[in-house]
């Protein structure tokens, strides 16, 4: 979030509450006694300050604690993934991500799990000659658009 120091923090947010809550009067208070280059900008503070209010912290929540990040997939959280799709069928997963709040990643499928029922269901439509070999084109462009 930034390199202050926890008195530095202490005194930014001293500085808050003691000139009316106001971020640009921090921003100020702070500048004069500590010089403007220790924080960069008026959104800095904001961030800081806001992460006391919301965490009761100094510490950036995202980065200082130690320990890798948690992620709890549960049943709840699956059935509201379900949900999400059932009514927005046509979301991205990248938009369905944002929406739940859930990393990227946690929405798509494993990729072997896919490439593997993909192959299941082309063997089956060859065998149910419901694909014909000769209508396969192969290519090495990503997205297997003609050019």
């Amino acid at each position: 979030m930034s390199d202050l120091t926890v008195e530095e923090k202490v005194y930014l947010i001293e500085c808050f509450y003691g000139r009316g809550k106001i971020y640009a009067n921090a921003y100020r208070g702070f500048c004069i006694k500590c010089g403007s280059k220790r924080v960069a900008s008026e959104n800095t503070v904001k961030r800081i300050i806001d992460n006391f209010v919301t965490y009761g912290a100094l510490h950036d929540r995202k980065h200082d604690l130690p320990g890798p990040s948690c992620a709890v997939t549960t049943e709840e959280t699956i059935e509201d993934i379900e949900k999400y799709f059932e009514t927005n069928p046509n979301s991205s997963i990248r938009k369905a991500a944002q929406v739940l709040g859930v990393k990227k990643g946690k929405l798509m499928e494993n990729p072997m799990e896919k490439r593997i029922q993909f192959c299941n269901t082309v063997t089956e439509m060859f065998e149910n000659r419901d694909l014909n070999e000769k209508q396969i084109i192969f290519t090495d462009d990503v997205n297997g658009g003609l050019k």
